[in-house]
């Protein structure tokens, strides 16, 4: 079976320094929002994405930034379960406005499963997250647990995911050959797709764009 995909994709993060704001809010803290694709590949064993081609349409970053803003591709049957935890989130819908808020261990609204996306991408938000959870120490930090990092930094425990390749957002056309193939051999439902950092850049940092394929199956 071939569909053609077409996605926007979008991330940003802000960062605010410690001491910006007056006591008792003086603690670093963070915003990051990101979106998430899914599109069904039905359990195949195996995919191939033909022809990817990533279009952006802005990347920025208020100062140099370490990592740069890379596309996860993981297949998956349920990897916004990764997404329920102790935080509250906003979901913006595909609407283009934040107007969904997710209380604190409750489940994301249905992530759209389709080809074609025309219009806005589904994007989830934390908001206003404290980077360390145990300020002053700094020692354990917020980041790898309440992040789209999360859907990539999984424990043996919690592995509901297989990540399968990972594409800059700023990159263009991918490298020749342009045709690759990923196992599958879980038979997971889904092919997920999302932007991410490694870690808070502790700068105001921005990418958007869209990416488009042939998926074969």
């Amino acid at each position: 079976m071939f569909k053609v995909v077409n996605h926007p994709f979008s991330f940003n993060q802000d960062y605010r320094r410690q001491d910006q704001s007056p006591y008792p809010d003086e603690w670093p803290m963070y915003t990051e929002a990101f979106s998430i694709s899914k599109i069904s590949v039905e359990g195949s064993k195996q995919v191939r994405i033909k022809t990817p081609l990533i279009t952006p349409y802005f990347y920025r970053s208020k100062l140099a930034i370490e990592n740069p803003i890379v596309l996860a591709f993981a297949f998956a049957n349920d990897i916004e379960s990764l997404l329920v935890n102790d935080k509250p989130k906003l979901v913006d819908p595909g609407s283009g406005t934040f107007d969904i808020v997710v209380d604190p261990n409750e489940p994301l609204p249905p992530i759209p499963d389709h080809e074609l996306e025309p219009r806005m991408p589904f994007r989830v938000a934390y908001y206003m997250m404290p980077e360390f959870s145990d300020y002053p120490t700094n020692e354990v930090p917020n980041y790898p647990a309440y992040s789209s990092n999360r859907l990539i930094l999984q424990d043996d425990a919690q592995k509901v995911s297989k990540l399968v390749d990972m594409y800059l957002v700023q990159s263009g056309i991918i490298p020749s050959p342009l045709d690759f193939t990923y196992e599958n051999p879980e038979s997971y439902s889904y092919l997920y797709i999302w932007p991410f950092l490694p870690k808070i850049q502790q700068t105001q940092c921005a990418a958007s764009g869209r990416f488009s394929f042939i998926l074969e199956f």
